[in-house]
């Protein structure tokens, strides 16, 4: 059921359940998304505030705890519903961590065995700086981006230089959202695999940060949101970049080599 449909330009943006959304929906020629990572809300150690297991509930619609079988269902069923939907040559990026519980890591390549997708590369995205999430362990710094294509994907040629590690800063919190992925992220991958005019779709939107990338760099872009709150936010953030018009692609930036000391 679509609760709320916002038409701003070239994005639709529609509020509901992606699951009871997906299917409603023509082709698209590639996803962008980070879904929830069933992580029960946000679990930070700040040595800068003395503060010790804080949580940060992102979502009131959802407790995103889900048991570890029924989330990786829920997944699958999602990755599938996009395929299904996916022309054939589309990419889909699914940005996704590992995970502690009980003093033990998962990683997060389990998503590959689910998904109808096949896995064109695994980018590492680097970030610098970001939440504490713990001091019995060395912080994370690294998150995945499984780059998924249907067939045979169109790659960008002038994107290939930048390697399979980016280096970009966190963001988290100035969208609004407490785990918005920086605006460079979806940037990246829609410069490395569409085409001007080409359709978006942003399963999970949030805060619409994929929308935004998609209307500056003119493509259609289709966003779906459960939350009401972000749902707004997301408007208002797209009805900015849409009023801003369209920027001239930016040249690919120079990979940087990453420093460790």
């Amino acid at each position: 059921m679509i609760y709320r449909e916002e038409i701003i330009g070239d994005a639709r943006l529609l509020l509901g359940d992606c699951m009871d959304i997906l299917p409603t929906l023509g082709k698209v020629d590639a996803v962008i998304t980070s879904p929830p990572y069933n992580f029960g809300g946000f679990h930070r150690t700040s040595l800068s505030r003395g503060l010790r297991n804080v949580r940060i509930l992102a979502y009131e619609s959802c407790s995103d705890d889900l048991s570890k079988d029924d989330y990786r269902e829920f997944v699958r069923e999602v990755l599938t519903a996009c395929f299904d939907i996916s022309r054939e040559g589309a990419s889909c990026w699914w940005n996704y961590k590992g995970t502690y519980k009980d003093m033990v890591y998962s990683p997060p390549h389990w998503v590959v065995e689910v998904s109808p997708y096949s896995l064109r590369q695994d980018i590492i995205w680097h970030y610098p700086s970001g939440p504490d999430v713990g001091l019995d362990k060395f912080m994370p710094r690294v998150e995945h981006v499984f780059w998924f294509a249907k067939g045979k994907p169109y790659m960008n040629p002038e994107m290939a230089r930048l390697g399979n590690v980016w280096s970009i800063t966190q963001h988290n919190g100035l969208s609004g959202h407490p785990a918005a992925f920086p605006v460079e992220l979806p940037i990246r991958c829609i410069m490395a695999s569409t085409k001007r005019g080409e359709a978006i779709l942003d399963p999970f939107m949030g805060s619409g940060t994929t929308g935004v990338a998609a209307i500056q760099l003119g493509r259609k872009f289709i966003g779906i949101e459960r939350e009401p709150k972000y749902f707004d936010i997301a408007c208002r953030r797209i009805e900015e970049a849409t009023k801003q018009g369209q920027l001239f692609e930016p040249a690919p930036a120079k990979q940087e080599q990453t420093k460790f000391f």
